[in-house]
């Protein structure tokens, strides 16, 4: 279930880089560093509200 886990396209994991090297290679073209970041923001955000809700869910039930 890990192994899927950190196959999801958000930045903290490895989905993302591997979007990023697709994308890269299909467009021939490198993401800008500020779109990288607030992508990177985002995910950690993500992230953390999985994490929260998910021990939130097993302490309800």
């Amino acid at each position: 279930m890990l192994f899927l886990f950190n196959f999801i396209p958000i930045p903290p994991l490895d989905g993302y880089k591997i979007v990023c090297t697709i994308f890269s290679g299909a467009k021939k073209m490198k993401i800008p560093d500020k779109v990288k970041t607030y992508f990177e923001i985002f995910g950690m955000l993500l992230m953390i509200y999985i994490f929260i809700t998910a021990i939130v869910a097993d302490f309800l039930l």
